[in-house]
Order: C-alpha cells, then structure tokens, then sequence
C-alpha cells in the first residue's frame, strides 16, 4: 500500500537558530493517540479547524486532543462504505467527499453527522464506473470530480445529481490520457489537472 507509515504533524516552532534558520519540531499522532491504522493515504483540514485522515482502516478525525474514528458497518448504511479511504475534500457546506477503495463515494454530512452513499452504475450514466476511487475533488463551481483506479474520471453536479464520465478512448487524442487517475488539481484560472 502507497501511505504514509507514521503520521507527523508538521509544526514549524521558533525559536530560530543563529544561522537565521528555524527549528522544526515533529509532533506524532499514532495508534498510541486514537488512530485508527498508521498507513494513512490523504490529509485534509476543514473549515472548522478539525484534521480528517484517511487510512487503510477508516476515516480519522482529529480535534487537537482525541481522535474520533468512522468505519464501516456492513449494517448500517449511513456509515462510511469501505474502510479503506484514499481521498478527501470539503465542499461549501462543511460537508466531506470521501473517495474510497471498493465502496465507491460518500459524503459525510456535517450536519447529521451520517455518511451519504453514491451509486455504482457500470456505465457510468447514472453513477460512478468504479468503486475503486483515488481521489477527489471540489472545484469552484460546486462539481464534484472523481478520479478512479480504472474507469477515468467522474463529475456530479451535486445540485442536479448528473454525472457526466470521461475516459481514455483509444485513438482519440482529445480524450483522458489513462483510466487511472490517482491525483486532480484546480489551478489559479479553474483549469483541472
């Protein structure tokens, strides 16, 4: 598994040494604190100030002190739909996308606390095309982007719930390049890389 084997939270500290430089001091947050796994695939912190990790063994939110961890309950279908998270992002609402490995997309609704689970549809019409999900993102339009390990990438428009897919099309030079998408980034001017 691609991770991180320890999670540092990275916290610059002055005091700044003679050479003008400062100190850098790391401060762990391990299973010893609450962590649900030590392999932790993606990072987010939301607008209320908590830090959410994504591991191979659930979704890990962090408050400064305690560590509240969302797993999922094969009886329950409001939690989370795999433990196995590999991407995260924060919509306008405080609401989280979470991108997982074999049960697809979820948002995790701030206000009920409960996770929202999105269709698979093989075609990709009426849902996603793969469960096996990567990354995410929200862009500044309120889209959803998903990119997957081997259907390409997805767009909802939460508002309307249409999805739109694309995907690499052999021969078509204009089309995705690969079906595996693992990283998406909405530069300064809106354009998704």
């Amino acid at each position: 598994a691609v991770g991180l084997p320890l999670l540092a939270l990275f916290l610059a500290v002055p005091p700044t040494s003679a050479q003008g430089r400062r100190a850098i001091r790391f401060e762990r947050l391990s299973t010893d604190q609450g962590l649900s796994q030590s392999t932790v695939m993606c990072a987010l912190q939301d607008s209320r100030g908590f830090m959410w990790f994504g591991t191979e063994a659930g979704l890990n939110r962090y408050d400064g002190r305690t560590v509240t961890v969302y797993s999922h309950d094969i009886h329950d279908p409001d939690s989370l739909p795999n433990d196995f998270v590999w991407g995260l992002a924060e919509d306008a609402a405080g609401d989280l996308w979470v991108a997982t490995q074999g049960g697809g997309l979820a948002r995790w609704d701030s206000q009920t606390d409960h996770f929202v689970r999105y269709p698979f549809d093989p075609k990709g019409a009426d849902g996603l095309a793969s469960r096996q999900l990567r990354v995410v993102l929200v862009d500044r339009s309120g889209s959803v982007w998903i990119g997957s390990k081997d259907a390409g990438l997805a767009r909802l428009d939460p508002k309307t719930g249409h999805w739109q897919s694309f995907r690499n099309l052999p021969g078509d030079p204009s089309s995705l390049a690969d079906d595996g998408v693992y990283a998406l980034h909405e530069d300064s001017t809106g354009r998704l890389w």
